[in-house]
């Protein structure tokens, strides 16, 4: 990663991103499944954890598992996500796979062709349909330590008051001049990891 030079950086996908894997079950095994893989290249911590969108609803339940199992996590930071349940059956209620499929469609040709990409957009819109499926039903669970969070301002709402009851330690808020689907982009990502490096040089 650009902004990460004094460590390897991991990025970790859901099950079946590759359109060959079985989907995962539950959020639960989804949790299990980045545990496993994150051990595997690094088998004591600490765990420095970023995630944006379902991966931010995710990254305090993977700081929670590892906890569990006696690891230290340094740093957890949640890009504009709401923890599980909060907000996921409101926006996505009645969608389908076709749905999402589109959505997929629109949002990636704004910067790359699709029309020779549509093994990829089948195998997404599965992945995104059933973990959004899964996240109506799924309670984050409760971690104990800090979270850094990040809010886009350019939306209608901020998240952040919403992880009060799953983080026990402090909740630090930063402003992103962004909307949700532009956490991504070099200027909000540029802003983040300003951020994010000063707190893992300190």
């Amino acid at each position: 990663m650009l902004h990460v030079r004094d460590r390897p950086a991991y990025a970790l996908q859901s099950r079946g991103s590759d359109g060959v894997a079985a989907l995962v079950g539950s959020v639960e095994e989804m949790v299990e499944d980045y545990v496993t893989e994150m051990l595997k290249i690094q088998p004591e911590g600490p765990f420095h954890l970023v995630g944006w969108s379902y991966g931010g609803t995710l990254a305090p339940a993977v700081a929670a598992a590892l906890d569990r199992r006696g690891h230290e996590v340094a740093l957890v930071a949640v890009l504009d996500s709401q923890p599980g349940g909060h907000g996921f059956t409101e926006i996505h209620a009645g969608k389908t796979l076709s749905d999402y499929r589109a959505e997929l469609e629109e949002y990636f040709g704004q910067y790359v062709g699709t029309d020779n990409r549509q093994h990829f957009l089948d195998a997404m819109s599965r992945v995104l349909t059933n973990n959004t499926t899964l996240m109506m039903d799924f309670e984050s669970p409760v971690y104990r330590g800090d979270v850094l969070f990040f809010s886009a301002t350019l939306q209608d709402q901020s998240y952040a008051h919403l992880w009060r009851p799953y983080v026990l330690g402090s909740i630090e808020v930063h402003d992103v001049r962004a909307t949700h689907h532009e956490m991504n982009m070099p200027e909000p990502v540029a802003e983040v990891m300003k951020v994010v490096n000063s707190k893992l040089a300190q």
